[in-house]
C-alpha cells in the first residue's frame, strides 16, 4: 500500500506537468527505474529496494545470536521459526508480516535457507522433522511413513 504510493509520487513528480494541464509521459513505464547508463532515469525500484531491506532482517535474525533485538523478536513473535508459519495472528505487526511474505517468496526462501548452516549445539533450536538441517529438504518429506507413525511429530533434536 505505502509502496504504491511512493511509486504513485515519484510518477506524479516527473511526469505529471505540462504546459497545457496534460500529464507528459515518455511512453516507457518502466524506463525511469533503469541505471542511468542503461538509458533510464536511475531511480530504485522501490519493491525490490523493500523486499532487499527486508530480506537483510531476515538474514540478522537467522545470523545473529545474541542482542536486545533479537530477544525481543523472539519474545514477541517466535523468532526465525514463525518466519515459515503460514499463519498470521492479529499480533503479528505490519513489519512481521512483511517479513513473512518476503520469507514465502520462493526465489528468497532457497537463497536464505542455501546461505545458512545448522549449528546443533544443545537441540533446542532445531525441529527434528520440520527444518532442513540434513541436506535440501526436511526428513519429514524425505520420511513421510516413518513421520507418519512417529508420537512426537513436534520435538526438538
Amino acid at each position: 500500500m505505502v509502496m504504491k504510493e511512493i511509486v504513485r509520487f515519484q510518477r506524479k513528480f516527473l511526469w505529471g506537468w505540462g504546459a497545457d494541464s496534460r500529464k507528459n509521459s515518455v511512453g516507457i513505464v518502466g524506463k525511469d527505474v533503469r541505471t542511468k547508463r542503461g538509458g533510464g532515469l536511475g531511480m530504485v525500484n522501490i519493491r525490490r529496494f523493500n523486499i532487499a531491506l527486508l530480506g537483510k532482517w531476515i538474514w540478522r535474525l537467522g545470523y545473529d545470536k545474541h542482542g536486545l533485538w533479537k530477544e525481543v523478536v523472539d519474545s514477541k513473535y517466535g523468532g526465525w521459526r514463525d518466519l515459515q508459519s503460514k499463519r498470521n495472528r492479529c499480533s503479528d505487526s505490519l513489519w512481521w508480516r512483511d517479513l513473512k511474505e518476503v520469507w514465502s517468496l520462493d526465489e528468497w526462501r532457497d537463497k536464505l535457507e542455501a546461505n545458512f548452516s545448522w549449528e546443533v549445539g544443545n537441540g533446542r533450536e532445531i525441529r527434528f522433522w520440520e527444518d532442513r538441517w540434513a541436506g535440501n529438504t526436511t526428513l519429514k518429506e524425505l520420511f513421510s511413513r516413518l513421520h507418519s507413525t512417529c508420537l512426537n511429530k513436534d520435538s526438538f533434536a
